[in-house]
């Protein structure tokens, strides 16, 4: 917005002949500087505990991004070669998960999940999650505030998260068991 101010505050005081309009582009100009002002001022404030190291980068996104708090355990908890379904999740930005990952809006099949190779399930959702019989161990848990401006802070909800391993695929013990005795 503030741009769009100068912008038309500078075209105006570039072709402006008479004293009035002048004054009006440079009133324009003016508001468009004490805008822009005031975003950066907001931004360093809710930036700068982080930028200067007075907050680490964990606290810091803890904070200020949606699901970190999920993604950060999945990363605490899981092999690097885990493979993850994250369900459910309403903001499918998957940046901070450091695991090979596939989003799905909605649940998709055991057998579909098995076919992928994923061998975890990470659910984000609002809270409570369902209960689902697709999924194995449960790893972690837990519920954490998601931040309704990344500037002007203030909680939106609270979500659910719960990361379980997949369900054992019941064909693969069987034919274990067949072959333990060759």
């Amino acid at each position: 917005i503030a741009a769009a101010l100068a912008a038309v505050g500078a075209g105006w005081a570039l072709t402006a002949t008479a004293r009035s309009v002048r004054w009006a582009a440079a009133g324009t100009l003016g508001l468009a500087a004490a805008v822009g002002l005031a975003v950066a001022l907001v931004t360093a404030a809710v930036n700068a505990p982080a930028a200067i190291g007075r907050e680490s980068a964990a606290t810091f996104l803890r904070r200020t991004s949606w699901h970190y708090v999920a993604f950060e355990n999945t990363n605490r908890l899981l092999p690097a070669n885990a493979r993850v379904a994250v369900v459910g999740l309403t903001a499918n930005n998957l940046y901070y998960l450091d695991r090979p990952a596939s989003f799905f809006e909605n649940r998709p099949s055991l057998a579909t999940m098995r076919a992928m190779n994923l061998s975890h399930v990470l659910d984000i959702d609002d809270c409570p999650l369902p209960e689902t019989d697709d999924a194995g161990a449960t790893l972690w848990s837990g519920t954490y505030p998601v931040v309704r401006s990344r500037l002007q802070g203030g909680i939106d909800r609270v979500q659910c998260a719960r990361l379980r391993t997949m369900a054992p695929d019941p064909v693969i013990p069987a034919i274990a068991s067949t072959n333990a005795g060759l």
